[in-house]
Protein backbone atom coordinates (compact mmCIF):
# COMPACT_ATOMS: atom_id res chain seq x y z
CA UNK A 1 0.00 0.00 0.00
CA UNK A 2 3.11 2.08 -0.21
CA UNK A 3 1.69 3.40 -3.63
CA UNK A 4 -1.48 4.78 -2.03
CA UNK A 5 0.32 6.92 0.09
CA UNK A 6 1.80 9.39 -2.44
CA UNK A 7 -2.15 10.04 -3.81
CA UNK A 8 -3.25 13.09 -1.63
CA UNK A 9 -6.26 14.91 -1.64
CA UNK A 10 -4.89 18.14 -0.93
CA UNK A 11 -3.05 20.19 -3.10
CA UNK A 12 0.98 20.93 -2.69
CA UNK A 13 2.15 24.15 -1.12
CA UNK A 14 2.69 25.50 -4.33
CA UNK A 15 -0.42 25.04 -6.16
CA UNK A 16 -2.38 26.93 -4.11
CA UNK A 17 0.31 29.69 -4.10
CA UNK A 18 -0.46 29.67 -8.44
CA UNK A 19 -4.34 29.33 -7.51
CA UNK A 20 -3.80 32.55 -5.20
CA UNK A 21 -2.10 34.21 -7.53
CA UNK A 22 -3.98 33.87 -10.61
CA UNK A 23 -7.25 34.58 -8.76
CA UNK A 24 -5.32 38.10 -7.44
CA UNK A 25 -4.57 39.02 -10.94
CA UNK A 26 -8.01 38.37 -12.01
CA UNK A 27 -9.49 40.58 -9.36
CA UNK A 28 -6.95 43.48 -10.17
CA UNK A 29 -7.67 43.05 -13.74
CA UNK A 30 -11.30 43.46 -13.03
CA UNK A 31 -11.68 46.21 -11.32
CA UNK A 32 -9.01 48.27 -13.34
CA UNK A 33 -11.78 47.49 -16.01
CA UNK A 34 -13.79 50.87 -16.51
CA UNK A 35 -18.16 50.03 -15.75
CA UNK A 36 -18.59 50.99 -19.40
CA UNK A 37 -19.16 46.78 -20.07
CA UNK A 38 -22.51 47.13 -18.45
CA UNK A 39 -23.83 50.02 -20.94
CA UNK A 40 -23.32 47.87 -23.90
CA UNK A 41 -26.25 45.52 -22.70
Amino acid sequence: GGAAAAITAVPEPTTWAMLLAGLCCMGLVLKRQPARVKKKA
